[in-house]
């Protein structure tokens, strides 16, 4: 070996190594995969696969497998980086899946090629590159529909700005006449642009928008949300050059990202769940040696496989409809019968003319020379024809308003900005081998607000193998109804004067209706837009395949589960609290009206509450009994749970407000409870408000976050400043005496353990609404919190009963007392007080001295006085109880030491019956 060999091959491999961190490390064969495990595994490396892959692998704490069953898009790929040579991309090449469709009954039974894009980067590395983002009124549809604001047009604009990059034309021209530059994106990641190639239909399309206006008017730019109108055709092309998911999502600097992998040349066969599960944790593949193999999601499976390809998966895996599955041998996992369903696709037609014109396509098409020299100026400076995709205007029209088909169909477009037919304009015969003389121009159109759906299915015989497609083109009278309009109304557009002395006759003269019918059928295909076959619906349309975020429904027990037991704990609860409204009608009929009326108000609003939750109950359970949609849909609880509750809550609260004014005369914290109580109420009312509004469980969640938060975190709040403030002030109350320290602790007690289950509970479900979305397990404890409120409440104020004989009851420990032994109230304006005589054993036998206790509820405040007497009737020995050594004794004692808050004297009589036992 010579030195300058040797130093050659030194060089080399130092350039080698400058290189190496830039470029794509993609493994053309699973064989090269040395891992089992990955956080996330995308199936599918087309159009969305690597955008998802791209922007999960961004951090580089997940790892990221994305598996695609097409070849590499840099690989004897001139067809399809050489933006004309986009017909050359697909059927029959490596580049496509070469699927074709079922016999197609508005077509005459006739089969056609239905392209998927077979390589990375999917359809965008063989689509024919024009970029439309559509009308906003697409996307608000949507919005509406699924129940999810978040993809409106609005709400959809700054994803959309990031993936694109506008980008310059190749001739430099000034493009600000031709779209409007500020409602694109300048720093996204595709890029897209103009044509740089003029041809000679460019002037004349234009023309005509001015000439026949009223008909077709120009359009700045049809991708800033009104898309109706002439304009021209942005076209995702870059430096020349085609620019699709792969070229952007997965350039180099992405691709070699130490935790993302890509296998090429490898097909997905199923997902597999865990065991007596319906979560898919495993995917399953075939490499091309024909080996299965799986790997493992730690996080998430996502299947982005295309509109075929998914539910080829999905049916493979047993999501689909049980009765399909059945015939083919395959275990049902998961029932959604609309799995392949609802394809919808826009068909279209071209109807080409003879133009008084040499420079159109067919001049390279019928002369070699012309061609590689086209393909020589492309390769060396990305410019001449080969620059530019087919066609450099496109328009967007609708039919009349008064059209007779709307007396039989409603109008299936998004709104009135939205069209019902494309034309597409062409400087050349469009796919057709040209006639040996002649030049042409082509205007193509489209339907694309079709009525018709078809259906994707696995072919029996070979599961594995390709599916039957029936995209079910013109098969509703809508649709051909506006395919003859669009083919009459790109006839209309050539009587403008500018192409009087350029378009010379037609290539096929079809005129009369039967004429115009038969060319249709005879000429139609598909522009290749598949959808709808994994549709997205809203949470309780009772159909589709995933819901507004994109994920298939959850299990349903999880989602009914949490609903069963939120209905069975709030019957519970009810049970108790009628129990406790009736022990308190029966103990205190002389309660103030304001108390009875706090105390039967709730009452009321938790019958309402259990009565609309026994609706909701037999509606989801019963008459909706299995339909996912309908478990997701809000019926009453949107007034039953926040409104109601935060009610309850709200005068619960103020109730406690007051009494703490009462026992430490101060407003200032009784304002701030009830402020607190107050605003927790609001956000439960508008909360419910909304529920009403979006009628989805799972989307309420995302919807509502600050309504939630202010309405359970200010509940919890307000319980603990209740708890807290009321054990500080009834401790400082505390006279000392027996009596009164045992109701004061039962008091302190009773605040503590009801004030801290209400901040729980309320604390628990704020934290289940807002971190755990798939699943409703905050209704658990939100059906719980009004009667829980309600119950608290009655627990408090029937502590006022005495139990003679109980623990709780200090006076009566010796069973020598019988009844009746009784006191006689003193009621006044501000409340009711009680009062407790305490015996006391004096020195002599016939002298006793007595202390009344004196404690009160209600609404106002006394200065109650302890006070003694002497006694000198009977004999009584006081111990732990009070024994009567006389048969009977009674006597009646004036006290005249109270003062209301009015300042008024008042005069109680007491009267102590005793019975020897």
């Amino acid at each position: 070996m010579t030195t300058s060999t040797s130093l050659r091959r030194f060089v080399a491999l130092l350039v080698i190594a400058a290189v190496a961190p830039c470029l794509a490390l993609i493994h053309d064969d699973s064989s090269t995969l040395h891992k089992a495990q990955y956080d996330f595994v995308v199936v599918g490396g087309g159009t969305a696969g690597l955008v998802v892959a791209n922007r999960l692998s961004e951090s580089p704490e997940v790892s990221v497998l994305v598996i695609e069953g097409g070849v590499s898009n840099t690989k004897d790929a001139l067809n399809i980086q050489v933006p004309f040579f986009c017909t050359k991309a697909t059927p029959d090449t490596p580049f496509d899946w070469n699927y074709s469709t079922t016999p197609q009954e508005a077509l005459l039974n006739r089969s056609i090629p239905y392209r998927r894009g077979h390589v990375l980067g999917g359809s965008s590395s063989t689509n024919f590159l024009a970029y439309n983002r559509g009308p906003s009124d697409d996307w608000d549809r949507i919005a509406a529909f699924t129940g999810d604001d978040g993809w409106s047009w609005e709400k959809l604009q700054p994803y959309i700005l990031r993936n694109e990059i506008l980008t310059r034309s190749m001739d430099g021209h000034d493009i600000s006449p031709q779209i409007i530059p500020s409602v694109h994106g300048h720093s996204g990641m595709n890029g897209d642009s103009l044509a740089s190639y003029p041809t000679p239909l460019d002037n004349r399309v234009i023309r005509t928008t001015e000439e026949l206006k009223h008909d077709f008017p120009f359009n700045h730019d049809m991708n800033s949300g009104f898309h109706l109108g002439i304009g021209w055709q942005v076209s995702t092309i870059r430096n020349g050059s085609r620019s699709s998911a792969a070229t952007s999502y997965m350039a180099s600097q992405y691709a070699n990202r130490k935790n993302l992998d890509v296998v090429l040349n490898t097909k997905v066969t199923r997902v597999i769940p865990e065991a007596n599960s319906t979560t898919f944790k495993t995917v399953e593949y075939v490499s091309t040696s024909g080996q299965k193999n799986q790997v493992t999601a730690k996080k998430e499976i996502i299947l982005s496989a295309g509109s075929i390809g998914t539910v080829q998966v999905l049916t493979l895996s047993g999501i689909a409809d049980p009765e399909n599955l059945s015939q083919l041998g395959i275990e049902s996992v998961l029932n959604n019968p609309s799995v392949g369903q609802n394809l919808s696709d826009h068909p279209i037609v071209g109807q080409s003319w003879f133009v008084n014109d040499t420079h159109t396509w067919e001049a390279a098409a019928r002369n070699a020379t012309i061609a590689a020299e086209q393909l020589r100026e492309w390769k060396t400076s990305r410019t001449g024809p080969l620059t530019d995709a087919l066609g450099n205007h496109q328009g967007w029209l609708r039919i009349q308003k008064n059209s007779s088909i709307f007396e039989q169909y409603s109008d299936p477009s998004a709104g009135p900005d939205a069209a019902h037919y494309e034309i597409i304009f062409a400087n050349g015969l469009n796919f057709a081998t040209p006639p040996p003389t002649g030049n042409f121009m082509t205007i193509s159109t489209v339907v694309v607000s079709p009525l018709a759906r078809g259906s994707v299915h696995l072919n029996a015989s070979d599961p594995l193998g390709n599916p039957i497609i029936n995209p079910n083109l013109l098969g509703h009278d809508f649709d051909m109804f506006v395919m003859r309009k669009a083919v009459l109304s790109a006839r209309h557009f050539l009587t403008a004067p500018v192409w009087s002395d350029y378009v010379l006759s037609p290539l096929v003269n079809a005129t009369t209706d039967e004429e115009i019918n038969a060319f249709i059928r005879n000429n139609t295909r598909t522009i290749f837009h598949p959808v709808g076959t994994a549709a997205m619906t809203s949470e309780h349309s009772g159909y589709g395949v995933v819901n507004p975020d994109l994920k298939i429904p959850a299990e349903i027990a999880k989602i009914a589960g949490p609903l069963v037991i939120g209905y069975i704990l709030n019957s519970v609860l009810y049970g108790i609290l009628l129990l406790q409204v009736y022990m308190y009608y029966m103990a205190f009929p002389k309660d103030r009206l304001v108390l009875k009326m706090l105390v039967y108000g709730c009452f009321i609003l938790d019958t309402a509450q259990t009565v609309m939750n026994i609706a909701d109950a037999f509606s989801i359970f019963g008459s909706g009994f299995g339909d996912m949609g309908n478990l997701r849909k809000m019926h009453l609880a949107g007034l039953s749970v926040p409104i109601i509750t935060g009610l309850i809550s709200c005068a619960v609260q103020n109730f406690y407000a007051y009494q703490l004014y009462i026992l430490s005369n101060s407003r200032v914290l009784s304002l701030i409870i009830s402020s607190v109580a107050l605003v927790q109420c609001t956000g439960a009312v508008v909360q419910g408000v909304f529920a009403f509004k979006i009628d989805n469980l799972a989307t309420l969640q995302s919807r509502t976050f600050i309504e939630c938060t202010i309405w359970l975190a200010g509940s919890a709040l307000c319980d603990i400043i209740i708890a807290v403030s009321m054990t500080l002030f009834l401790v400082k109350s505390d006279t000392g005496l027996r009596r009164t320290h045992a109701i004061i602790r039962k008091l302190i007690r009773l605040t503590i353990e009801t004030g801290s289950a209400t901040a729980t509970v309320a604390f628990i479900d704020c934290v289940l609404f807002l971190t755990v979305q798939s699943y409703p397990y905050h209704t658990v404890p939100a059906r719980c919190l009004g009667k829980l409120y309600s119950n608290t409440l009655m627990a408090i104020l029937n502590s006022r009963m005495r139990i003679p004989g109980s623990r709780e009851d200090p006076e009566l420990h010796s069973t020598s007392i019988a009844s009746p032994r009784d006191y006689h109230c003193y009621d006044d304006p501000w409340g009711t007080i009680d009062l407790n005589f305490t015996t006391m054993r004096s020195r002599r036998e016939s002298s006793n001295r007595g202390t009344f206790s004196l404690s009160r509820t209600g609404q106002g405040r006394s200065d109650i006085n302890t006070m003694s007497m002497s006694m000198s009737a009977g004999s009584i020995d006081v111990t732990d109880g009070i024994h009567v050594t006389k048969e009977t004794w009674s006597r009646s004692i004036p006290v005249s030491v109270l003062t209301s808050k009015k300042g008024t004297r008042h005069s109680v009589a007491i009267r102590e019956s005793m019975v020897n036992q």
